[in-house]
C-alpha cells in the first residue's frame, strides 16, 4: 500500500530591490502565438517528409507502379522544391513574430530590460533579452522593432509585435512610445 505525502510549496521572495527588478513579468502574449508555431511545425514536417521521401521514390523509379500511374521526376522534383520554397518563406516572415514579451520592473524606462520570445525554424522558442535603449522602429512591413547593431549580439534581431492589443495593454504601449521617442532623433536625421 502507498502512502500519499503531502506536498509544500514555498515561495521565495526576492531579498533586495535590485532581485526584485530582476524578476521577469510577463505583459504582451501574441494573439496568433499558437497558430504561428502550428503552422510553423507544420511546415517543418511536410518538409521533412518531402526530403526523406524523394529519394525512396527515386529508388524505386523504374517500378511497374510509378510508371504505369503517370508519375514523373519532375513531379516529385517541383513538390520538394514547393516545400523548400514555403518552409523558407515561412520562417523569414514568421521568424520575428513576437509570442510572449516580459519586462523586468514595474515601470517602463528606457532602461528597461526586455524578453522577447520568438519561434525559431523548428517552432521552438528563442529568448532574446534587451533593453528598450537597444532597439529601434523598423520600417518594414511586418516588423515592429529592429534590435541596434551596438547591442551584444542578441539571438533574434527583428521583432514584429501585433500591435492591436496594444490598446488593451497599457505596458505594451508605453514600451512601443519609449522606442518611438528614443528614436525620433535617429528618424529626422
Amino acid at each position: 500500500m502507498t502512502t500519499i505525502r503531502p506536498v509544500t510549496i514555498t515561495r521565495t521572495t526576492p531579498e533586495s530591490d535590485e532581485d526584485k527588478d530582476a524578476i521577469q513579468v510577463p505583459f504582451y502574449t501574441g494573439p496568433n502565438a499558437t497558430a504561428v508555431r502550428i503552422v510553423k511545425a507544420f511546415s517543418v514536417s511536410t518538409l521533412g517528409l518531402a526530403l526523406t521521401s524523394t529519394p525512396v521514390v527515386m529508388a524505386y523509379w523504374n517500378t511497374h507502379l510509378l510508371t504505369s500511374a503517370g508519375v514523373s521526376g519532375t513531379m516529385f522534383a517541383g513538390a520538394l522544391a514547393a516545400s523548400v520554397c514555403s518552409t523558407s518563406f515561412l520562417h523569414y516572415f514568421l521568424s520575428p513574430y513576437v509570442t510572449e514579451m516580459s519586462i523586468d520592473s514595474k515601470h517602463v524606462t528606457p532602461d528597461s530590460r526586455i524578453t522577447v520570445k520568438t519561434l525559431n525554424l523548428s517552432a521552438r522558442t528563442v529568448s532574446t533579452t534587451l533593453s528598450l535603449r537597444d532597439l529601434y522602429p523598423a520600417k518594414d512591413m511586418f516588423l515592429s522593432w529592429r534590435a541596434k547593431r551596438t547591442a551584444s549580439k542578441p539571438k533574434q534581431s527583428r521583432f514584429w509585435i501585433d500591435e492591436r492589443v496594444a490598446g488593451e495593454n497599457p505596458t505594451l504601449r508605453q514600451c512601443l512610445r519609449a522606442v518611438q521617442e528614443l528614436n525620433a532623433f535617429h528618424r529626422l536625421v
